[in-house]
């Protein structure tokens, strides 16, 4: 990396915050050694010869370019192991970085508690399987353990994996933040480590970060001190569990936030605080950590991840605010809450030796995430039902003229669930006499909202109060109307359906519309709200291009973006011609399948397989994606070719019986 060489030889002189011992000669060329085709470090999984016990490890992120937008973070790494199996040979994962030389050597090794470490013959980076390999001149022998010691240099970059940075702007002043995503493979690009979820290790954080920004990791800091003469803290963190080097997370950022211990663990809340109900009732099941820090990122490429002790959350995942957001939005927020809450047991403490059973982890987690989030509806439920029992009790005197809304969550009282049976009928004789009102929807018997106008509306809440003062007439108005009148109010422009008004407004609307709606995107700053409103955009056929500028998409939501154009029947051929097109600067597995879901026909499936040939040297990791694109396609069209003349011949037989 010639940038990283350059800003390694720049900001080498500074390194002397970092505690470690100063290398004797720096490389920054290191050729890949020929070797056979069955060679160890060929091989993607790590061999059972070393098992990792700590890692003591210190970073330190700059927060300000160092060169024409161009941010780094330096550091270094002491890993101690165990060798279980002689071995001549260390792998160790590393990507993407640019690793000091120790008399030529990419690392350091020395033997523990008597053991005597063996002499390092040469190492070198094997880029295609992401390894440090370490060749000694004599074995490591079993029962023994030792440390290895490197420093490096890497790029802050804003890739959203790793050790990355995030920007955003507040009060028209840009703030940037640093932060990670490890899962599945990406701690390996913050410093070298055995980077597979068996492989798993105490972890010892030290954070290096600007006086004014608030470091976390996934333990309490127990010190915070002044680096002499930089206008740095020091901030250190208590050892971590043993887990897996994909559960490691860190940040620096100057993010507010609120706190909570009376739950006997440290909870620390970068948003609202809508995890404590959850997390009480949970804890003493899913989590053996002191601390439990929820924080909201600006960009994060998951929807969330369940790092042990810092959770990292996409904001549409963890931010809700109920003036604009909608009840899917809030259920959405506790469910995610709830879900990351219940792998710190799932996942965390007992955890897949490899990627190929993660399905138990997530299939666990989606499970009692559900258990979480009704837990959680469990305090609104209760006191809703208590309105229906005994309004007085939590109804103050005079309620009903202010007309107060009363919302009943059926869903969450798990009892005598409605089945909805829709019917139709027609009847245009409607019996009035002069100058009176009448109410529609009688016993709510149609799934519809009623606006009335100015006098009619006054008549019927004179009614209304008259009768709730007097108590008589009550069968003038029945009872359900009575609470129709009140809900109907409140809910002419619900949150529920913003996501639709949103999408057919700009898809009957002309470039004013879409212009408008792009300018509420841009200075939205509710999260769901712009999730909703980047949907909408998605009903014109505008918009593609701005999915590869992050200045005006945000990277983390520019495959959604795509997607949401693909969900459109007219948008998809767009959106799919779009992606071939700019295939080498978008390289996204989750397009492929996004994209190309609907596919059904032999054209679509042959134009696939053109992709699939014609990127067969760039498809990397969304190989995978491909192949399973055409096996859906595949069975798209044998669904199509089985059904679709029955579906039509249905249709027709409708269509003519009307």
């Amino acid at each position: 990396c010639i940038s990283l060489s350059v800003v390694y030889s720049q900001e080498k002189s500074k390194n002397e915050v970092l505690p470690t011992v100063d290398p004797s000669v720096t490389t920054t060329t290191v050729s890949t050694t020929p070797s056979g085709p069955k060679e160890p470090w060929q091989q993607y999984r790590l061999p059972d010869s070393l098992v990792p016990i700590t890692y003591h490890v210190t970073l330190w992120p700059r927060l300000k370019p160092v060169v024409d937008n161009f941010y780094i973070f330096s550091g270094n790494s002491t890993v101690e192991f165990k060798c279980v199996k002689a071995t001549d040979l260390i792998l160790i994962h590393s990507n993407k970085l640019n690793l000091t030389t120790f008399d030529n050597f990419h690392a350091k090794l020395v033997g523990l508690n008597g053991a005597e470490a063996p002499k390092i013959k040469q190492t070198w980076l094997e880029v295609p399987t992401q390894y440090l390999v370490i060749q000694l001149q004599g074995n490591l022998q079993p029962d023994n353990t030792y440390e290895l010691f490197t420093e490096f240099v890497g790029e802050l970059a804003d890739d959203l994996g790793g050790f990355y940075r995030s920007e955003y702007y507040e009060d028209g002043v840009k703030k940037v933040l640093a932060t990670t995503q490890m899962q599945p493979t990406d701690a390996r690009k913050a410093f070298p480590c055995f980077d597979e979820p068996a492989m798993k290790a105490v972890f010892y954080m030290t954070l290096l970060h600007p006086h004014g920004t608030v470091a976390l990791s996934n333990s309490i800091n127990y010190v915070n001190v002044t680096v002499d003469g930089h206008d740095l803290t020091r901030t250190s963190f208590m050892a971590t569990e043993v887990m897996s080097s994909y559960l490691l997370a860190f940040v620096v950022c100057e993010f507010a936030y609120i706190r909570n211990v009376d739950t006997g663990v440290l909870v620390t809340i970068f948003t609202k605080n809508i995890t404590t109900y959850i997390f009480l009732d949970t804890k003493m099941f899913y989590v053996s950590s002191l601390v439990a820090d929820q924080i909201a990122l600006p960009d994060f490429g998951a929807g969330a991840m369940e790092n042990w002790g810092l959770i990292t959350y996409r904001e549409t995942a963890l931010l809700y605010n109920s003036n604009v957001s909608s009840n899917g939005d809030k259920e959405w927020v506790a469910t995610v809450i709830a879900h990351e809450l219940a792998h710190m047991w799932f996942g965390n403490l007992v955890t897949t030796k490899w990627w190929n059973d993660l399905w138990l982890n997530e299939g666990f987690a989606t499970y009692v995430s559900y258990l979480g989030a009704d837990f959680h509806c469990m305090i609104p439920c209760t006191m809703y039902k208590t309105v229906i029992t005994s309004p007085n009790k939590v109804m103050p005197p005079g309620i009903f003229q202010i007309h107060h809304r009363i919302k009943i969550l059926h869903g969450c009282i798990k009892v005598d669930y409605a089945i909805t049976v829709i019917c139709t009928a027609t009847n245009n004789e409607i019996q009035t006499a002069p100058n009176e009102w009448l109410v529609a929807n009688i016993n709510m018997k149609g799934f519809y909202r009623v606006n009335y106008d100015s006098p009619t509306k006054t008549s019927i809440y004179l009614k209304f109060h008259q009768e709730i003062i007097v108590l008589v007439l009550f069968q003038d108005i029945p009872v359900i109307n009575r609470a129709l009148l009140i809900d109907d109010a409140f809910n002419l422009a619900s949150a529920n359906l913003r996501s639709t008004v949103y999408c057919s407004a700009i898809q009957a609307g002309g470039v004013d519309e879409w212009d408008f709606a792009w300018r509420m995107y841009k200075n939205a700053s509710v999260a769901s709200e712009a999730d909703k409103l980047m949907f909408a955009l998605s009903c014109t056929e505008q918009y593609l291009d701005y999915s590869l500028d992050p200045d005006m998409i945000r990277k983390q939501d520019a495959t959604y973006t795509i997607v949401y154009i693909a969900g459109n029947p007219i948008g998809q051929p767009l959106a799919w011609d779009f992606i071939r097109a700019k295939w080498s600067a978008i390289s996204f597995g989750r397009l492929i399948s996004g994209v190309t879901k609907r596919f059904s026909s032999e054209f679509e499936y042959k134009q696939l397989l053109q992709f699939k040939e014609e990127n067969a040297g760039q498809l990397g990791s969304a190989t995978a994606a491909v192949e399973q694109a055409l096996e859906t396609t595949k069975a798209n069209m044998n669904w199509v070719a089985l059904n679709k003349d029955k579906v039509h011949n249905w249709f027709i037989s409708q269509t003519s019986a009307l």
